[in-house]
């Protein structure tokens, strides 16, 4: 497994040190990223458009269709689940490929509109319709449930702890106590102070910082939902993981609450795509081609707080 981390991390340095760039470089560039780019095709072609009717009821998705393209809201650093291709401006991994089967579903096309987010600015870019829908790890909590509206949830997470290959010391919570940790703002740092107030937090804006701040030892161990580490384990054989990730992390699609029966359409789409089986053969296209093992069963919308 290091060995094949190693070749990986090796083959994503290489790539990025290109000028030009042929197709067969993005696609495995697209590998090396967590995902598997001819699966991911073959699911974005067969999934389902909104049928006569569906989209009525709301005149936030009716807008949408007219439109022709929806804005996302997306993280841009997190392999597996929504990495920007430095060399085409493409969105690769589960939420990123998720993201464009909404749009299809809302307008016909995978169109998207990417729009870089953080912790700090995804509700503000969903209230003033800079985006749509915001698709980037965002867990479902009720504090941001006043704010925004989310479908889902589509995928449950858990929070982790990454530390570097060497460390011998940390193997979980307990151990992080005195530890300088990075993580993120808002749900990250509240997980971590309710879990393990003895951390000595140091807040990054976004997980491509903490990580680097970890790697540089300018930190010794960095908490964050196990979503996002996991790409970062995949990448990079200098982190490992200490510790079993706990499974408390729902993740849903955000979205203004202006008009709440667009809050319905997703949701509806969401069970068309658990029932019909593109959900979970998405997951093997992107998330699985890691975890190697069957796709969990899709997780029951409306089942958390906040959703």
């Amino acid at each position: 497994m290091v060995s094949s981390r190693r070749s990986l991390a090796a083959l994503l340095a290489a790539m990025l040190g290109l000028g030009a760039c042929s197709g067969a470089v993005n696609s495995r560039y697209d590998k090396a990223s967590g995902g598997d780019p001819a699966a991911v095709r073959a699911v974005l072609d067969a999934a389902p458009v909104a049928g006569p009717g569906a989209l009525d009821r709301s005149t936030a998705a009716l807008a949408i269709h007219r439109k022709g393209t929806v804005a996302i809201g997306a993280g841009y650093d997190v392999p597996l689940y929504s990495m920007k291709n430095p060399m085409t401006g493409e969105y690769t991994g589960f939420d990123a490929s998720l993201a464009k089967m909404l749009a299809k579903y809302l307008t016909g096309r995978t169109d998207v509109q990417w729009v870089n987010v953080t912790s700090d600015t995804r509700e503000a870019l969903l209230e003033n319709g800079t985006t749509d829908f915001t698709v980037a790890t965002y867990q479902i909590t009720p504090q941001r449930a006043r704010l925004v509206d989310f479908a889902g949830p589509y995928l449950i997470g858990g929070g982790a702890i990454l530390v570097r290959a060497d460390n011998t010391s940390v193997h979980g919570l307990a151990d992080l106590n005195g530890v300088t940790t990075a993580t993120m703002p808002a749900v990250a740092a509240e997980a971590l102070q309710q879990q393990q107030p003895g951390a000595q937090q140091v807040i990054f804006d976004s997980a491509s910082q903490c990580l680097q701040a970890l790697r540089q030892g300018r930190v010794d161990a960095f908490f964050l939902n196990s979503a996002i580490l996991s790409g970062f384990v995949l990448k990079h054989d200098d982190v490992k993981f200490a510790g079993p990730p706990t499974r408390d992390a729902p993740f849903g699609i955000g979205m203004s609450k202006q008009d709440p029966q667009l809050k319905r359409v997703v949701d509806d789409w969401l069970r068309r795509i658990y029932a019909d089986g593109s959900w979970a053969r998405l997951w093997r296209a992107t998330i699985g081609t890691v975890e190697r093992h069957e796709p969990p069963k899709p997780p029951v919308l409306g089942s958390v707080p906040g959703s």
